[in-house]
C-alpha cells in the first residue's frame, strides 16, 4: 500500500497538482502542510485514494486552505443542464464520461 500511495503522490506531482518545495528561503512562514490519508476501496484499478484535509489550520490564528478559497455558487449544474439540452437536440447519439477522476473528488 505504501508503494501505491507513493505512486499516486508522484502522479499528482507529475501533473502539477502538488509540488515539492526545497528552497528554505521561500518556506519561512509561507508554507502550510495539508494533512492527508488514504481511503481503501474494493477496486482492482484504484485500491486506495488520497483524501486531503483542506480545512486543517496550522494554529488557531491561521487560515486553512478552504478559508482562503473564493466562495461562489456552484455553476456545474447549470452548465451541465445547458450542454446536455443542446447536445440532445443536435445529435442522434450522445456519450458521457467521467472527467479525470472527477477532478480528484474536489
Amino acid at each position: 500500500m505504501f508503494r501505491i500511495y507513493g505512486n499516486i503522490i508522484s502522479d499528482q506531482e507529475r501533473r502539477g497538482l502538488i509540488e515539492e518545495v526545497n528552497d528554505e528561503t521561500l518556506t519561512e512562514n509561507l508554507i502550510h502542510y495539508i494533512p492527508h490519508h488514504d481511503v481503501k476501496k474494493d477496486s482492482t484499478t484504484t485500491p486506495i485514494r488520497i483524501v486531503y484535509n483542506c480545512n486543517c489550520k496550522a494554529n488557531s490564528y491561521s487560515a486553512s486552505l478552504n478559508d482562503c478559497l473564493a466562495e461562489y455558487q456552484p455553476m456545474m449544474n447549470d452548465l451541465t443542464t445547458i450542454l446536455t439540452r443542446r447536445i440532445f437536440r443536435m445529435e442522434k447519439y450522445t456519450v458521457t464520461a467521467d472527467v479525470e477522476k472527477a477532478f480528484l473528488h474536489i
